[in-house]
């Protein structure tokens, strides 16, 4: 009789650990799962922010472009203008 209590006591024991180690790889898949979603979110949220520093420094080296070419410009207007007088 104590055989078989021994028994099942040890193969309760060995079902409760098989399905902790189940339940632990399961946890392990979802909380992989949701670590990679998290990471492709996380990137799409950088890439749009840095797209959009991106937009304000190329308009900002746009105006000083022009801001440059204007005084080029301007700059041989006057010349024109100082030797024509």
């Amino acid at each position: 009789m104590i055989d078989v209590l021994n028994e099942e006591q040890d193969y309760q024991k060995y079902c409760i650990n098989e399905l902790s180690l189940i339940l632990l790889q399961y946890t392990i898949k979802k909380l992989k799962q949701v670590k990679k979603t998290i990471m492709r979110s996380l990137s799409h949220e950088l890439r749009t922010s840095l797209n959009t520093v991106n937009g304000y420094i190329s308009e900002a080296y746009e105006r000083i472009y022009n801001i440059q070419e204007l005084y080029k410009t301007l700059g041989l207007s006057l010349n024109i203008l100082i030797q024509c007088s």
